[in-house]
């Protein structure tokens, strides 16, 4: 990590990682900080939805088996112990009343946990099926 006193007199400049983030705080931010992290705004485009529903992803010549834990027209957190790697795309089968079959790509994994994932391709049909599931659901 490096850090440069910032020209403006304001804070410190701290470059981390092989990228490069670069985020600039104030003395007092700086200190105030400590372990909690703010929270990155959310960039969704449709609100989420609790849900607990087993989700049968197709993988290879097997299943594997995860739980939905969040759904909305985007996409869905699904809670398993061996997420597949970000940009991972795979069909799966969420197991409601009526099963909901999605096309999947991975976005986002939280190791040992989950991953969350954007539904790629809803037909008229599929998408008509998930906003009526989702009507009964509540907002996260």
């Amino acid at each position: 990590m490096t850090t440069a006193q910032d020209v403006s007199g304001r804070g410190s400049l701290t470059l981390t990682g092989a990228r490069h983030s670069i985020a600039a705080m104030s003395a007092d931010e700086t200190l105030r900080r400590g372990a909690a992290e703010p929270r990155r705004p959310d960039r969704r485009r449709f609100p989420r939805h609790a849900v607990n529903a087993p989700v049968e992803i197709e993988w290879g010549s097997g299943t594997l088996h995860a739980k939905a834990t969040d759904i909305s027209l985007g996409g869905m957190f699904l809670k398993t112990t061996d997420p597949l790697w970000v940009n991972a795309s795979f069909s799966a089968r969420v197991l409601l009343a009526e099963p909901l079959p999605v096309d999947c790509v991975v976005r986002r994994v939280v190791p040992g946990t989950g991953m969350g994932v954007q539904f790629d391709r809803l037909t008229t049909e599929l998408r008509t099926q998930l906003e009526s599931f989702l009507r009964s659901l509540p907002k996260v």
